[in-house]
């Protein structure tokens, strides 16, 4: 029938019977109303609203029904299982995503391209993602979010899923995951005190707004990804680079903390520096290929290679080795500060490849 549903008050309320095929809408004003399965929200006529209260996904698709949510409304999946079909959700205030399992609003499946599924913000309105678990916006296309606030947790953008142009991506302890994610994501960062992480997956990710580091930003780029940060990088935090791939530095930066290098490669390229008066920790790569770079002191066991014409104007580079192909050039603009080894390899300079020399201080 064309009845309607609606939830009000603090309490839960599950909706276990199968079979429901009301064409009304649901209306969730206070609580939570848990699916107790896949049919609990009637047909897909009649949408769900959320207008101040929860729906507990509780490990149930419920695939075609059209979800709105406005402010203060939530959507968690709080039961073992993971929700792999939704398909509609729009946001017409700030809302909550979360709970204890991982869920994602789907834009494509292997058999299927639902090419009219979409997670619709606007820019006035906040999503904020909260619980450890993951979220995931899935070949979405432009979300027109406002901010992003990703405070536990993980909020993965797969494929072609953009959060929007307006507002900044606020990372407060979470971690926001690129999933062989095809486009630029443009809102500015800021990272809090609490510190925050990017991770790239898989593909080549590109961040392009400006950020703001109160705390330290991880950066985790597995083995086959690149990811790129061309805006710039400013305030007190640090920024620290974990696993096998490629970081590109595109932005020039200010941020006064350390920079760590503990795994994979860090590249620096014309326009993209690092504040001279702050650390570079290198204990794995460091590659300077485009443009003239003026940093400060260079420490630790990893290797700094100059390439590709590029110029790399150090304070001191202590231990470690130094690589200079393909028409690049250092200096240390000091003395090596203190006892070690310096090797320095000169390699494709005027025909003398693979000359070397070892300078023991």
């Amino acid at each position: 029938s064309g009845a309607s549903l609606v939830k009000s008050g603090a309490g839960t309320l599950t909706i276990a019977n199968a079979g429901n095929d009301f064409t009304g809408t649901v209306t969730i004003s206070g609580g939570t109303l848990v699916a107790g399965n896949e049919y609990s929200l009637g047909s897909t006529a009649g949408g769900t609203i959320i207008d101040g209260g929860t729906l507990d996904f509780n490990g149930k698709d419920v695939a075609r029904e059209p979800i709105t949510v406005k402010s203060g409304g939530a959507l968690v999946n709080n039961n073992d299982g993971y929700v792999g079909e939704l398909y509609y959700v729009t946001l017409t205030g700030d809302a909550t995503f979360g709970g204890a399992e991982d869920w994602v609003i789907n834009g494509y499946d292997p058999d299927y391209v639902w090419e009219d599924s979409y997670l619709q913000g606007d820019d006035n309105y906040t999503l904020t993602k909260v619980d450890d678990h993951d979220v995931e916006l899935l070949n979405l296309g432009d979300t027109g979010l406002g901010n992003v606030n990703v405070n536990a947790g993980s909020l993965t953008v797969s494929m072609n899923t953009n959060l929007g142009g307006a507002g900044t991506l606020n990372l407060n302890g979470g971690t926001l995951v690129l999933n062989d994610n095809t486009v630029t994501q443009t809102k500015a960062l800021a990272v809090t005190a609490t510190g925050g992480t990017i991770q790239d997956r898989e593909g080549d990710g590109t961040l392009s707004g400006n950020g703001l580091l109160s705390g330290e930003l991880s950066v985790i780029v597995d083995a086959e990804a690149t990811l790129t940060l061309s805006g710039v990088l400013d305030g007190t935090g640090g920024l620290t680079k974990m696993d096998n791939g490629r970081l590109v530095l595109g932005g020039m930066n200010t941020y006064e903390g350390d920079t760590q290098v503990l795994q994979g490669t860090l590249e620096l390229v014309t326009g993209g520096d690092i504040d001279p008066d702050s650390l570079i920790e290198n204990e794995s790569a460091l590659e300077v290929s485009s443009g003239a770079h003026i940093v400060g002191v260079i420490e630790g066991t990893g290797t700094t290679a100059v390439v590709g014409g590029a110029s790399l104007t150090a304070t001191s580079i202590t231990q470690g080795t130094l690589v200079i192909g393909g028409g690049g050039a250092a200096a240390a603009a000091a003395p090596v500060p203190e006892p070690g080894t310096w090797l320095l390899l000169l390699i494709g300079l005027l025909g003398m490849a693979g000359w070397r020399s070892r300078f023991l201080r």
